[in-house]
């Protein structure tokens, strides 16, 4: 992987394995249950620059991976700097001009990658 989607991979990877661990940890068992039954969770990420596979396990940590998965719940295909761009601003307004332009597009693959889709798009201010 390149050192600059590498790097962005692991600073989005880090951010959201600790969101998850504090939600499940404030959460009740039939919470952390029903999380479980959606988990895994697989995203390709797909850009010029390279592409991997992120997998979120039932307790919450994640695993990337190079080489990237047959059958992702979600597929995100970026422009490397837009998707970089977007990480770090979290606009909202900046989100939906990259995806009406092209330069984002966010595709659910299952009906669990569906349930899923709305919180990832909020790690990228959609």
């Amino acid at each position: 992987m390149s050192d600059d989607f590498e790097g962005l991979l692991s600073r989005i990877r880090k951010e959201a394995e600790e969101g998850i661990k504090a939600e499940l940890a404030r959460r009740g068992f039939v919470d952390r249950s029903v999380f479980g039954m959606f988990m895994p969770l697989i995203i390709n990420i797909i850009t010029e620059a390279d592409q991997a596979s992120i997998t979120i396990s039932k307790d919450g940590s994640i695993e990337m991976k190079r080489q990237l998965s047959q059958k992702p719940d979600i597929t995100l295909r970026a422009d490397f700097g837009m998707l970089s761009e977007l990480y770090h601003s979290r606009s909202r307004q900046e989100f939906r001009a990259a995806e009406s332009q092209g330069k984002i597009e966010i595709r659910s693959n299952t009906a669990k990658g569906k349930l899923s889709e709305a919180k990832f798009r909020e790690l990228l201010g959609g």
